[in-house]
Formats: C-alpha cells, sequence, structure tokens
C-alpha cells in the first residue's frame, strides 16, 4: 500500500504507516504520539491514517477489540469524506480483521469493497492487491475446485517485481499444491512467499509462512527439519509481539515435539497457544490449536485437561463463526477418552454423534478416525454381534479412506480388520487382508521416498535461488543500475528454471524406476514362490470380473451357451498323503513333488483356466465355459493323470501318489443363480474334497 493518498505526508504518518507490519509496537508509539501533540492541527487524512496505524498495529499485537475500535472511527470518518485510498486500507485492515475472527461473510465483503475502492481511486497495485488476497481466502476456504479459477490470474504475479504481490501469488500456489498433495510444490511456494514476505517487511506472513514450511516437513516425517525452522520462528514471534502468528507456530511446534515423545513440553506450547488464540473462538487456527493440545493431552493421559479441551471444541458449535467441522474432532477425542477408560457406552455416545453428523460437517479424515475408533471400541465388548459390527466399520472406513485416495491410510486399517476377521475364525479373508495390507504399506513407503527426495531437492534448489536472487538485488542495489540487476535476475532465474528442470527429469527417471520396482512387487505378491502358480490374492483379483461374466446370461434369461466364456467350475484338489512324502524323504523332495504336481495340472488345463496354489499340497483349478455336466470327467481325467504317473525324487528314485478331488459349478443352481456367490461355490468345493478324503481318498467328489 502507498504510504497516504496525498503527495506530501507528515514525516511521523509516513514513518508510522512504513512501520506498521514491521514493528507494529514502533508504528503504534508513534501514532498515538501523533495525534495526540499539540500545536498545528492534523488534517482530515493523516488523522485517518494514523488511526489505521493503530488499527493493524493492534490487529499484529493480538488486540482485536481495540483494533476493531480504531476501524470503526476512521471508517465513520471516511464515510464523510472522499478518500477513496485510504478507504480501501482501512477495508482492507477490517478484511484482515475478519479473517482473524473466523467472520468469513464480513472478510470477503469488506475486501471486495476494497477492491472496488482502490480501482475507483485508479490505484493498479492496489487492486492487484486485494485481488491476489481474494484468491488466497478462496483458496484457504475452499480446497478444492479453485485452481481453474484463479490460476491464470494469480500465477503471472509469481515473478512480479513487487515483493508483496510475489508472497500472495506464492502462498496462493502454496495452497494449492497442499491442497493436491504436492508436498515438493508446496514447500517451494512456501519458502519463497516467506523469502518475499520477509522482504517487504509483512514479519507476521513470513511468520506464518515458517509455521506452513514446519507442518510440511512434519508430513514427510523430516522432524529435525521441522524443529529447525519452527524454535527460530517462536523465538522471532515472542520478539516481534505477534500473538497470532505465535499461536500458529506454537501448537505446529507441539505438534512436532509430541511425535518425538517429548509430550510434557508440547503440553505447555499447546496451552500457550489456546490462551493466545482464546480472543478469536472463531479463527480455524484457534480450532486446530485445540486439536493439538487434546492429542497431546490424551498421549499424557491427563484425562481431566483432555476433557476440558474436547468440551471447549463442542463449545464452539454454539459460535456462528466457528468452522461447521469443529465438533467432529472433538466427539472423537471423548470416544476415546472414554474407552481407554473403560466406559464404552460414553465412548459410542460420542462415535454415533460423528457417524450420524452431516457429513458436510464432518472431515473424512475424523469420520475415518471414528469408525476406526468404533470397531476397536466393539471388539473389546467379546460378543459375535460386536465383532462384525466391528468388521463393518472396518470395511466401511477403508472404503471412505479408498475415496479419499493415496495408500498413507489403508495399512493400518487393513492390519486392523484382518486382525478382527481372524479372531472370528475367518483365516482366509484374515490372510487376504493382511496380504493388502503388505502391498499398500510397500506402496506407501515409496510413495513417501519418492516424495522425500521430491522435498529435499526442492528445498536446496528454492533456496539457492532465493539466495542467489538476493545476491543479484543487493549488487543491483549497490550499482544503482535498475535495469542491470532485472536482466541478472532473470539470467539467474533462468538458470534455476533449467536446473530444476534437470532435477525434475531425474525425478521422474526415479518415479519411472520405483514404478517398475513397485510393479515387480506386486507381481511377487501375487505368484507362489516355488510353483510359480498364482496365489489367492490373484484370484480375488480377477474373480468378481469372471463371476459377473458367468451371470449375465442367467440375468438376460438365456442361461450357458456352450463355448461361452459363461459357467465357472472350482475344482479343489490336494495330494494325497502328501505329509508322508517330506516325513520319509524330506521337505526338499516334498517342495520337488508339488512342482511337478503342479506342472501335471498345468499341462491338463487350457490356455483360458486358471490354476491357483490354495495353500500346502492344496491347488485349486478355475475352469470358463465349461458345462456342468462336462466337469465331473474333467475331475476324473485329472485323477487319473496324477496316478498314472510317478513323481520323480532324483536318480532312480520314483513316488506314486494320489490326489483326491472336491468340484463344484458357478452359479451352483442353475434355477436360482444368486442364491450362492463365487465364495460359497469355492467353500462348497472345498467340503467336497473333505467328503473325498474321508470316503477314502483317490477320488472326486462332486
Amino acid at each position: 500500500m502507498a504510504a497516504a493518498d496525498h503527495e506530501a505526508p507528515l514525516s511521523p504518518v509516513l514513518r508510522a504507516w512504513c512501520l506498521r507490519n514491521s514493528q507494529p509496537r514502533a508504528a503504534q508509539a508513534l501514532a498515538q504520539a501523533a495525534l495526540s501533540q499539540a500545536g498545528d492541527p492534523i488534517d482530515a487524512a493523516d488523522r485517518i491514517r494514523l488511526e489505521l496505524v493503530l488499527a493493524e498495529a493492534a490487529l499484529h499485537l493480538g488486540q482485536p477489540d481495540e483494533a476493531r475500535r480504531w476501524l470503526d472511527i476512521s471508517l465513520q470518518a471516511l464515510h464523510r469524506s472522499s478518500l477513496p485510498l485510504c478507504h480501501a486500507d482501512a477495508l482492507w485492515i477490517e478484511a484482515n480483521w475478519a479473517h482473524d475472527q473466523g467472520d468469513r461473510v464480513l472478510r470477503t465483503v469488506a475486501l471486495r469493497g476494497a477492491i472496488e475502492m482502490a480501482r475507483s481511486a485508479r490505484d493498479p497495485q492496489r487492486e492487484r492487491l486485494g485481488q491476489l488476497l481474494l484468491a488466497v481466502f478462496d483458496a484457504a476456504e475452499r480446497r478444492e475446485g479453485f485452481a481453474s479459477q484463479w490460476d491464470a490470474q494469480v500465477r503471472p504475479n509469481l515473478d512480479a517485481p513487487e515483493a508483496s504481490e510475489r508472497c500472495l501469488a506464492h502462498f496462493y500456489c502454496f495452497l494449492a499444491a497442499d491442497a493436491q498433495g504436492d508436498a515438493a510444490g508446496a514447500l517451494s511456494h512456501a519458502l519463497q512467499s516467506r523469502a518475499a514476505a520477509q522482504e517487504c517487511g509483512m514479519t507476521r506472513r513470513a511468520l506464518m509462512d515458517a509455521a506452513n514450511i514446519g507442518a510440511i516437513y512434519d508430513d514427510l516425517g523430516e522432524l529435525g527439519a521441522a524443529l529447525e525452522i519452527l524454535e527460530p520462528a517462536v523465538r522471532e514471534a515472542r520478539a516481534h509481539g505477534a500473538p497470532y502468528p505465535l499461536a500458529t507456530c506454537l501448537y505446529t511446534l507441539a505438534a512436532v515435539l509430541l511425535k518425538q515423545g517429548r509430550a510434557a513440553l508440547a503440553l505447555a506450547m499447546g496451552r500457550e497457544a489456546v490462551a493466545l488464540l482464546s480472543h478469536c473462538p472463531g479463527s480455524p487456527h484457534y480450532v486446530s490449536a485445540l486439536q493439538v493440545l487434546g492429542a497431546v493431552a490424551l498421549r499424557l493421559e491427563d484425562w481431566p485437561a483432555a476433557q476440558e479441551v474436547f468440551d471447549t471444541s463442542l463449545s464452539l458449535r454454539r459460535n456462528p463463526l466457528a468452522p461447521p467441522t469443529a465438533h467432529g474432532h472433538a466427539h472423537v477425542g471423548l470416544a476415546r477418552l472414554h474407552h481407554r477408560n473403560g466406559r464404552p457406552a460414553q465412548a459410542q455416545h460420542h462415535l454415533m454423534c460423528v457417524l450420524e453428523s452431516d457429513p458436510r460437517q464432518v472431515e473424512p479424515a475424523t469420520r475415518i478416525e471414528a469408525l476406526t475408533l468404533q470397531a476397536e471400541v466393539l471388539a473389546a465388548q467379546e460378543h459375535p454381534q460386536a465383532d462384525a459390527e466391528a468388521v463393518r466399520c472396518l470395511e466401511q472406513a477403508l472404503a471412505e479412506q479408498g475415496r479419499l485416495g493415496g495408500a498413507g491410510g489403508r495399512p493400518p486399517l487393513l492390519e486392523a480388520l484382518s486382525a478382527q476377521l481372524a479372531r472370528q475364525g475367518r483365516t482366509g479373508e484374515a490372510l487376504a487382508r493382511l496380504q493388502e495390507a503388505l502391498a499398500a504399506r510397500q506402496e506407501e513407503q515409496a510413495r513417501s521416498a519418492s516424495r522425500h527426495a521430491q522435498a529435499l531437492e526442492v528445498r536446496l534448489r528454492t533456496e539457492q535461488a532465493l539466495a542467489e536472487a538476493q545476491t543479484h538485488r543487493l549488487a543491483a542495489q549497490a550499482q544503482q543500475a535498475r535495469a542491470e540487476e532485472l536482466d541478472r535476475l532473470n539470467q539467474a532465474l533462468r538458470r534455476t528454471l533449467d536446473e530444476l528442470h534437470d532435477t525434475q527429469q531425474r525425478l521422474l527417471e526415479r518415479n519411472e524406476a520405483l514404478e517398475r520396482a513397485n510393479a515387480e512387487i506386486r507381481e511377487l505378491s501375487l505368484t507362489d514362490p516355488l510353483t510359480g502358480l498364482r496365489n489367492r490374492r490373484y484370484l480375488t483379483e480377477v474373480i468378481e470380473a469372471l463371476a459377473a461374466q458367468a451371470l449375465r446370461p442367467y440375468r438376460a434369461g438365456t442361461g450357458p451357451v456352450r463355448g461361452h466364456p459363461g459357467d465357472l467350475a472350482f475344482l479343489m484338489v490336494d495330494m494325497d498323503h502328501f505329509k508322508a512324502v517330506n516325513d520319509a524323504h524330506g521337505h526338499s523332495a516334498g517342495d520337488a513333488v508339488l512342482v511337478q504336481f503342479a506342472q501335471r495340472l498345468r499341462t491338463l488345463t487350457r490356455q483360458q483356466d486358471f490354476l491357483f496354489r490354495w495353500g500346502g499340497e492344496e491347488f485349486l483349478i478355475l475352469l470358463r465355459g465349461i458345462p456342468r455336466e462336462e466337469v465331473p470327467l474333467i475331475a476324473e481325467r485329472l485323477r487319473h493323470a496324477v496316478a498314472e504317473q510317478p513323481f520323480h525324487l532324483g536318480p532312480g528314485q520314483a513316488l506314486s501318489r494320489t490326489a483326491s478331488i472336491g468340484h463344484a459349478s458357478f452359479p451352483v443352481d442353475p434355477d436360482a443363480p444368486l442364491a450362492l456367490n463365487w465364495q460359497q461355490a469355492i467353500d462348497l468345493a472345498d467340503s467336497r474334497l473333505f467328503e473325498a478324503k474321508r470316503l477314502g481318498r483317490n477320488r472326486c467328489v462332486g
């Protein structure tokens, strides 16, 4: 913003106005002295400008009531005057005041008014700054769908000559990248936003950017780097006397300390942050501070403190300015508190407050956390109905996690579901879920490593670019050659962009290598290492489509057509007395027999059929497009092929073995094709295999 609306402002007015962001206490003292001085009266424009200095300084110093008082005084005077630039600045300060209070409506109205005033006064810089701040507020409010609306207007300002414009443009791009899960991009823009804010004296913005940078490092697991940025920021915020950014840095630092196991120190910082923000309970930062403090209190098992924090969060529902999602985290926290203290009824009450709420008023991550905790509470009740409901909660949490995207939250959910299924005796399903958890954790580790590498590269390149740009600016100022300075800066930026492009190429190559490695890992997870056959997990990936294809003719009312890939047949094949092979000849001989057994079964199946190693000496054959009346003949052919040819254990050693087979077709009942699903058809084949064993082995039962 410019210093004043007229060409020759009084020196104290100009000095106070220039210091209001970087040194608010000094600006406040200058403005108060100028307003109270005796002698020549101050003209209207200068008086309003000094009142605005007092309003903005009070806002920085955490005195919202004092800021509002001076704002009202200046706005009343402006309604009687014709000073559009002063009016634009007053509305700008009011927008920031409303933002701190969480009043989104007043914030937008005031900011749009400031833009209109700047436009009517033909001040393009004020207008651009207003538009940029409007884009920032909109981006922060709507984390999805805003990029296409504002990108074309904001991104050209990333290289603007004015540091204040670059700062807001980079902050907007930080929000965009963060919403899209681009940690490297978010880090780059946050670093550049902070550098631009420091350059133009926007101390509050620079401190808030430091908190954002610390939060990114925290998300990446770089706790040392987070402390490196946050601890100096806390000291700077204390010296600056700005409680709002101090509180933001404090609760971000508290979250990092909690992860390091320094819960007692985190508790002190969390309490200080909440106290500093208590004067603006509608602010989302106040909600965040309460969430961190609640987590710390739970970790310390300080139940009274946790109860107090979560009750405070719930009381925000009476505040029309508070974020509508504030209550969800509090209910989950209270549920966790009651669960740990053996009060399941109270825990379930709070969880249902989350799960039965309007989805628009509960963040997806909070809902997933509530479902997971609900499963934990139910599992502790130890009765079958509760166990089944716990499984349902975990499956629902998995579905909602899938809609969020990414593998980050899936492994613990899958592991919990596997444990719950195993507890119910559903061993096969438990194993399948555990295998999914392993694959998801591998995917998460690969993604985390990639994001970590990108973040380190971007941090290095960005800091180099910022340092180089600053060096060029200082050199240009020393030489008093603005044109030469701009030319050197452009060259430096071009070199940096080339380096960033090279870095991107290297990262792309690394990502491709990671993708190939992940593909190999996935292939290994779907294949039995001994026989080379597919395993159960592979069946779960293909069976749904095959089962739907098999049911399609029945849904159409035509029934299966011979030769059409319709009906399925499941043959569960088990080698008889296989344990005796291991006992008599050793496990290596047993492995050799299993490999030959698998090869023999493979030669007797068609290309469109599937052969799986089901476990131990048990194999599952899935036949496609086979008329059900031919299945017994195929089973007998397989049985004879096993019995008629011995297995070779080595030079001069041969061993004869037989096989038992249970088989079932799908649909199991052509007259009621939907009565039993494919899993039940496999279970039926398995039970028939058991019957073949009971009847004396070396036979087929269907």
